[in-house]
């Protein structure tokens, strides 16, 4: 997660809160979604901290898939159901 922070926000220093992890298995494939609040402090940016969640699945050669998302504090609900709704819709063929 520290390293997924780093790359979304731009190398801006980021504190990692509340981590979570579940086994979240995608057609037939182990996989884990973790999320945090990554908290930041960027110049013109209201928002303080983002929920970002990743899902990591692993395919029967060993490769990974990875999708992510990350939802401002501030966004309108709307938003932060779409991320979700997103990451649920991921399917692996």
């Amino acid at each position: 997660m520290h390293r997924l922070s780093n790359a979304i926000f731009d190398r801006h220093r980021t504190l990692v809160k509340g981590l979570t992890c579940d086994e979240r298995a995608i057609d037939g494939h182990p996989g884990m979604l973790v999320s945090a609040q990554v908290h930041y402090r960027v110049e013109r940016l209201p928002s303080r901290y983002d929920t970002v969640t990743a899902l990591v699945v692993r395919l029967d050669d060993g490769s990974l898939i990875i999708a992510a998302s990350s939802v401002p504090n501030d966004a309108n609900t709307d938003v932060a159901l779409q991320a979700r709704d997103a990451l649920r819709t991921l399917t692996i063929r």
